[in-house]
């Protein structure tokens, strides 16, 4: 459910872009338009306009970009063919979402593939990330060079606390549009429900589902703490955001390529700042706004994927560069 001022920062946040491409109108050559499935007031979205005002700047007034948040371009899943086909000119995806067109990309949002934030960035920027981006420019994307960090996803619930693996036993769960997100929480013993980030608050609040996963800055930003009771930190899985471009825009803007690819990369830097500090806060956020705050032993979770040889069911579908690589990330 969206509040009047929740509407209110979405529809400033992508006026924004356009308040300042207004001033200049008759020196803009390109009129961007970037959306996401974030809140108006999480740090990407706030990062991502201040990296519009830079570029508007850079390129004296010739490319614009109108950022809308909140899914207001329409959903994460039925973005991809619109960014493909030109109809929208870039979109943040799920790296798990991206997986369904793209299998390579989803590989990063495998179950407990790093062990922190630092080591996820290392390999996102070195040579998982340079197989990931050559294979979405095979599939009709171009990918930014910095992947935009949302942070580690954890459990939500409102009526079963989840304290052990044992208490996700039959739960359902909202879960991204992705096969990589579904497996993972059905080698958990969970029963996982596929739908878009648009449609979470609604489900959670009908009862339609038991729970969500996902990250803190995400339950705080859309709400989600007021039809959910418990938020168990089990850091199953991080989570990065591609900004993707159509590559005929991306061919048109020729000499401002460069200003628009290292502000866009300079604000996911600063997003990844702020997703750490975030996380922190926004954990002691959502007790001060009721929920209780559950630690459980996360080993335990990720013994329970060996068991269930998830591992072993993804290794095939990878080639053997890409899975040796993420191999030596997640045993580092």
């Amino acid at each position: 459910m969206i509040t009047r001022r929740e509407l209110a920062l979405s529809v400033a946040s992508a006026a924004l872009a356009i308040g300042l491409n207004a001033r200049r109108t008759h020196a803009a050559e390109f009129q961007l338009r970037i959306g996401h499935d974030g809140a108006a007031t999480s740090p990407m979205n706030l990062e991502m306009v201040k990296a519009a005002e830079i570029i508007l700047k850079r390129t004296d007034g010739a490319v614009s970009v109108s950022v809308f948040p909140s899914s207001q371009l329409g959903a994460g899943s039925e973005m991809i063919s619109l960014v493909r086909n030109g109809a929208v000119d870039g979109y943040l995806f799920a790296a798990s979402l991206l997986g369904n067109i793209s299998p390579s990309a989803g590989i990063s949002a495998l179950g407990y593939a790093f062990r922190s934030y630092e080591s996820a960035w290392r390999a996102l920027d070195g040579k998982m990330g340079d197989i990931i981006r050559q294979d979405l420019r095979g599939v009709g994307l171009v990918p930014m060079d910095k992947i935009w960090d949302i942070g580690m996803r954890n459990t939500a619930t409102h009526t079963v606390p989840v304290r052990t693996v044992n208490d996700l036993k039959g739960l359902k769960i909202r879960v991204a549009v992705s096969p990589v997100n579904v497996s993972l929480w059905r080698a958990l013993g969970a029963a996982p429900t596929a739908m878009n980030f648009s449609e979470i608050y609604s489900a959670l609040q009908t009862r339609l589902i038991d729970g969500m996963e996902g990250p803190v800055s995400f339950h705080l930003t859309a709400k989600f703490f007021e039809v959910t009771k418990y938020y168990s930190l089990t850091g199953h899985q991080w989570e990065g955001l591609w900004l993707t471009m159509n590559p005929g825009i991306w061919q048109r803007l020729g000499k401002y390529q460069n200003a628009v690819q290292e502000e866009l990369n300079q604000g996911a830097e600063r997003v990844r700042v702020a997703t750490v500090e975030s996380d922190k806060q926004g954990i002691q956020e959502l007790e001060q706004k009721g929920m209780t705050i559950l630690r459980p032993n996360q080993k335990e979770f990720a013994e329970k994927l060996l068991e269930a040889n998830y591992y072993a069911a993804w290794k095939g579908k990878y080639t053997e560069a890409l899975w040796t690589e993420f191999e030596r990330v997640r045993s580092g």
